[in-house]
């Protein structure tokens, strides 16, 4: 499948879960990302950016693990009958490039470019025994059983590390640009610690974007496209953070009133889904601490 083909899927899936959302109806599932997130069955490496995503959200998600056909073959599974394919992307790194119509090897010096391919998977919940498998058949891991205070600990010690000025005051959350900080309030006025950390990790996600840190374009006002790529941003940001300490990414209430211009976003461009998992990504990095700023810190 072509990598146009998989951002069309990928949004239209996005567009019927957002579709579906009310303002009554404000807990969408494909912002709960599952605390170990999408990964590899054979490696357990974790998926990444829209590709982490898409299983995510995707109807199959019953478990955490996916695999190819011929990986599940492997591990002692076959496929059922009748079970239909995500579509995944990997970028892969060209020694050529294309000039007035003729292709030719790069020069030296000159960067190499990437190009999208497709990938199918399967999740765990597709698949069954392989009669006749003379190996050792995969079994799920146990998934990692963490307490509250654990999770919670985790989660202050991932804010701390990352450093924004962060203050408590009653009222609404939010970040300030030009003040860089941000506003939460107090841990007692939510309804549970995992509001108040899906809340903490999203005012984080629009941190990452201050001209010092990641750079991004925040000077679209309320109603804009601009402004609603960025919440979409913010938020799925929170959930890679919330995911990484394993707390429930809970969206706020007030999200439900992103729903119109997020559908906007999304309708007007397929691909909008992978710019702003790939912001999202390099967001959640970056409080996370899985790059160059926190080893220098």
């Amino acid at each position: 499948m072509k990598a146009d083909d998989i951002y069309e899927r990928v949004t239209a899936q996005l567009v019927r879960q957002l579709e579906t959302a009310s303002a009554n109806d404000w807990q969408r599932p494909w912002f709960t990302m599952a605390t170990e997130g999408p990964r590899n069955a054979e490696t357990e490496r974790p998926y990444r950016g829209m590709n982490a995503w898409a299983f995510a959200v995707a109807d199959a998600a019953t478990t955490p693990h996916w695999g190819s056909f011929k990986m599940w073959l492997r591990l002692g599974y076959v496929v059922r009958t009748g079970e239909h394919a995500e579509h995944g992307i990997y970028w892969k790194a060209t020694t050529k490039t294309r000039r007035g119509g003729t292709l030719r090897d790069l020069e030296a010096g000159e960067r190499p470019g990437l190009v999208p391919f497709g990938f199918a998977v399967f999740n765990f919940s597709q698949v069954e025994p392989l009669d006749g498998f003379d190996g050792t058949r995969w079994e799920p891991p146990a998934p990692m059983v963490r307490t509250d205070h654990e999770r919670h600990a985790a989660a202050e010690a991932m804010f701390a590390r990352a450093g924004a000025d962060v203050r408590h005051a009653p009222g609404r959350a939010f970040y300030s640009p030009a003040g860089d900080y941000l506003s939460v309030p107090d841990l007692s006025d939510f309804r549970d610690a995992e509001g108040y950390y899906a809340t903490l990790a999203h005012e984080h996600g629009h941190w990452t974007g201050h001209p010092s840190r990641l750079a991004r374009d925040m000077s679209g006002r309320f109603g804009s496209a601009a402004y609603a790529m960025e919440e979409l941003v913010a938020e799925m940001a929170a959930a890679f953070m919330c995911a990484s300490v394993g707390v429930s990414a809970t969206p706020r209430r007030d999200h439900a009133s992103y729903l119109a211009s997020w559908l906007q976003v999304l309708r007007s461009d397929h691909r909008a889904v992978y710019t702003a998992a790939k912001a999202a990504q390099s967001a959640a990095d970056y409080v996370i601490g899985t790059t160059a700023h926190a080893a220098a810190a």
